[in-house]
């Protein structure tokens, strides 16, 4: 398999995907931004373009250029932007990364009668937590510094995506802490091999 960003124009973008189509690869992600176009690359694009919503289009001219399997790639944020990037592309399948870390569960079509309402999405984020800890007890980590904390950050992101540096500063001026800036802090200062303090 490969995977490529889209090119400067159709024509470029058409000539890689049929390239390596032609190498013998079984199936083909395309992201539907130039490299240019990336968010975290934005100061380095002249043309202002840096972190803009991706193009599915060229997607699905490669998706008829090429006679493998394309996954589209980019912009794919819930469950719904999935089903609208396979309609306007006919990929194949869609790929997700950033916004699977913090919704593990971004393909399920999940429907709940609280869905909508915030405390749905509040234990629907706590689930997916406890989730998270349970596979993490089960294969731990030999890494110094385990991803552990910084995923739950991204999960519990709309729980508590609080500024860690302001609410650093509050607390250290012994000013009131909103719930969302304490639990903040509370994970912020687990130590990273600590599970039990970490779940709690």
């Amino acid at each position: 398999t490969a995977k490529i960003r889209l090119m400067d124009n159709d024509a470029a973008t058409l000539e890689v995907a049929c390239a390596i189509e032609h190498a013998g690869a079984a199936a083909l992600c395309v992201h539907g931004r130039t490299a240019k176009q990336r968010p975290k690359y934005a100061d380095r694009d002249p043309a202002g373009t840096g972190g803009c919503a991706p193009n599915w289009k060229p997607i699905a001219l490669v998706r008829k250029a090429v006679g493998i399997p394309v996954i589209a790639n980019g912009g794919i944020e819930v469950h719904a932007d999935a089903l609208r990037c396979l309609e306007e592309t006919g990929a194949a399948a869609v790929m997700s990364a950033e916004a699977l870390l913090e919704d593990p569960d971004l393909f399920l079509n999940v429907s709940s009668p609280e869905e909508g309402m915030p405390m749905a999405t509040v234990n629907r984020m706590l689930r997916l937590s406890r989730e998270f800890m349970d596979l993490v007890e089960r294969h731990p980590s030999d890494l110094k510094y385990p991803p552990t904390k910084s995923h739950l950050f991204k999960i519990l992101h709309r729980l508590i995506g609080v500024d860690q540096a302001e609410a650093r500063k509050k607390y250290d001026a012994g000013l009131a802490l909103s719930l969302r800036e304490e639990l903040k802090l509370v994970l912020m200062r687990c130590n990273v091999h600590d599970n039990a303090a970490i779940r709690g």
